[in-house]
């Protein structure tokens, strides 16, 4: 079974996501993501719900009792409290493209950033 520091940074890396930004919308210390991304901790329970909520996955996933990656659908009032709507549709849009796909974009946007 994978622990759950992998399958959260696992997450927060597809959605490009930063330790600090993940902590900024938790409302934890950077530290703490660090810990829980280790193993060293395990975050607590609301703090598994918001990220399941936040990752768009089921918290069975997310604590690595399920190896589907069952969606959950993501509350507008909570989403719309941390990301920009046009940001979360960019992550369903990603999750959609073929591996090829993603991988052209992320070429694309290591040229935007030059």
């Amino acid at each position: 079974m994978i622990g759950i520091g992998i399958i959260i940074k696992e997450l927060r890396k597809e959605i490009g996501c930063s330790q600090s930004k993940l902590a900024e919308v938790l409302g934890v210390t950077q530290d703490s993501i660090s810990l829980w991304e280790n193993d060293k901790r395990i975050p607590d329970a609301s703090y598994i719900v918001m990220m399941a909520k936040f990752f768009d996955v089921s918290t069975d996933y997310l604590l690595g009792l399920s190896g589907d990656y069952k969606r959950v659908a993501v509350g507008e009032d909570f989403a719309q409290e941390f990301v920009k709507k046009e940001e979360i549709q960019l992550i369903r849009d990603y999750r959609n493209l073929s591996e090829e796909k993603k991988e052209l974009l992320a070429e694309y946007i290591k040229i935007l950033r030059k």
